[in-house]
This record gives C-alpha cells, sequence and structure tokens, in this order.
C-alpha cells in the first residue's frame, strides 16, 4: 500500500482560506449550510467535469473516509449518489476543522493524481477573487 503524505500545512491553509472567504461572503448563512458545505458544492461541479462522475464519487468518498480517520465526528457526514455532502451543517461548532480536513483530504488526492497546477488551477477558476499561491 502507498504511503500517502498527510495533507501539507500549505494545502490546509489554502483550505482555511477558501472557508473564511465563503463565510466572510455571507455564502454559507444565506443557504443555511456550513462553510465547508458551500466550499464542496462549489469544487464538485468543476471536479466532476474534471474527473467525471464516477471518479469523483471515488475521490470524494476515499478522502472522507481519510479524513474520518483524523476527525472521527465526519462519521455523521453522508455522499449522496449525486456527489453532495449531507451531514456537514450537523456538526454544529466543529464543522469547521471537521471541513478543513475533508476538504484539505480532497485537495490532496487530486494533487496527487493530477499535479498541483492543476489543482491551483481549478481552485483558482472557482474563487477567481481568491490570490492562490504557486510555488
Amino acid at each position: 500500500m502507498m504511503n500517502r503524505p498527510c495533507p501539507t500545512p500549505k494545502l490546509i491553509e489554502l483550505v482555511r482560506e477558501l472557508l473564511s472567504y465563503e463565510a466572510s461572503r455571507g455564502q454559507a448563512a444565506r443557504n443555511g449550510d456550513a462553510a465547508g458545505f458551500a466550499v464542496t458544492e462549489k469544487l464538485r461541479k468543476p471536479l466532476m467535469k474534471l474527473v467525471g462522475s464516477a471518479s469523483f464519487l471515488s475521490l470524494i468518498e476515499r478522502a472522507l473516509n481519510l479524513a474520518k480517520a483524523r476527525t472521527p465526528m465526519l462519521y455523521v457526514v453522508h455522499i449522496n449518489l449525486d456527489g453532495s455532502l449531507d451531514g456537514l451543517s450537523d456538526l454544529g461548532s466543529e464543522s469547521r476543522e471537521a471541513s478543513v480536513m475533508l476538504i484539505a483530504e480532497l485537495l490532496g488526492l487530486l494533487v496527487l493524481f493530477v499535479g498541483e497546477r492543476i489543482t491551483l488551477s481549478l481552485v483558482h477558476g472557482v474563487w477567481p477573487d481568491l490570490w492562490v499561491e504557486d510555488k
């Protein structure tokens, strides 16, 4: 079995910026959902376009399983057939850190499969107003 590194601090910081950006825009509050849900929803369609719906479902399922190992409270989160998530908003005050781990795992897997440049390009395409550093 391949040893996969934990999400990097740089990736975790990027996810925290995405969550803060969504929270500051009020998207999560208007929809009644956690910022983590807003971020995963915004990533879902472009990722499905990039890798296909079946591959996206595998990718999000793997990311959720990896994140559950580090953040057991994510066991309440479920993936719907369309790739959307249920349960993130049920985590209450702990939803932010749980969302950080889930989204960092998702982006970490994407970096592993398609590379950092394509991953950051995808993130920039979804959030063009948010500067994404590419080193």
